[in-house]
């Protein structure tokens, strides 16, 4: 746990982490100037409208941006010589480097998450909500949005996963960065049949937040999104122990 928190007290010393909030918060900032002028009084459509702006293209880039670059600063300052002959394995050090970078992500995350949520509920009507034409209360509405969000989440930690392993591979940060983004392009842009068995697919979770989902579809997302951060990391753990200093 001793490298978790170093990892964590560099990502929050450094600037990198600006990277992440910045992304999180124009999206947040965007998306609540219509809810406080009451132009929008929905409150699913005011939780969905951050979504809408950011899960596409602002916030996976930030994430990725905000990964590769604590990675590959670690091969630019040769930080990661050190690490590699610590007193922990090639593995433990992607393992704890990709739990700090999730940690941060999802901290950040839950920040931004929490603030539209209550300016949503401050300025919206919650007279009548309804979720797939059933009228529910506040409790099941916090019940729900915790479960809708679950698969937010879970995507955001499989972008983590991906940028970790190209930042690991690549080492390099301009040519981390392009193949980053070069895969999330290729899998945005795949069909339907296709991306649905990828990480990808969670890009629209976001539409479970005004509607229950079927379950089938939620299960796929799980199963694809956990297979995506194995594999990812497998493949890092592999570039790692290959890597000579």
């Amino acid at each position: 746990m001793n490298l978790f928190k170093t990892e964590l007290f560099k990502i929050n010393k450094g600037k990198s982490k600006y990277l992440l909030i910045i992304p999180f918060f124009m999206t947040f900032l965007i998306a609540s100037i219509p809810i406080v002028s009451k132009q929008s009084t929905i409150f699913f459509s005011n939780i969905i409208s951050f979504y809408n702006l950011g899960m596409a293209l602002i916030i996976p880039l930030g994430i990725g941006l905000f990964t590769i670059s604590i990675i590959c600063s670690d091969y630019s300052n040769n930080t990661i010589k050190y690490l590699i002959t610590s007193e922990y394995s090639r593995p433990q050090v992607v393992f704890f480097k990709f739990l700090a970078i999730s940690f941060y992500v999802s901290l950040v995350f839950l920040v931004f998450l929490v603030s539209i949520f209550i300016i949503s509920f401050y300025f919206s009507d919650m007279t009548n909500l309804y979720i797939n034409f059933v009228k529910i209360n506040t409790i099941q509405l916090i019940i729900h949005l915790i479960k809708s969000n679950f698969f937010i989440w879970l995507f955001l930690i499989s972008i983590v996963s991906v940028a970790m392993t190209s930042g690991i591979v690549f080492k390099k940060l301009d040519l981390a960065i392009l193949v980053y983004i070069f895969l999330i392009l290729i899998l945005s842009f795949l069909s339907s049949d296709i991306s649905k068995y990828t990480f990808i697919v969670g890009i629209d979770s976001y539409k479970y937040i005004d509607s229950y989902g079927l379950y089938s579809d939620k299960f796929k997302q799980i199963l694809s999104s956990l297979s995506c951060i194995c594999l990812f990391l497998y493949i890092s753990c592999l570039s790692l122990e290959k890597f000579e200093y």
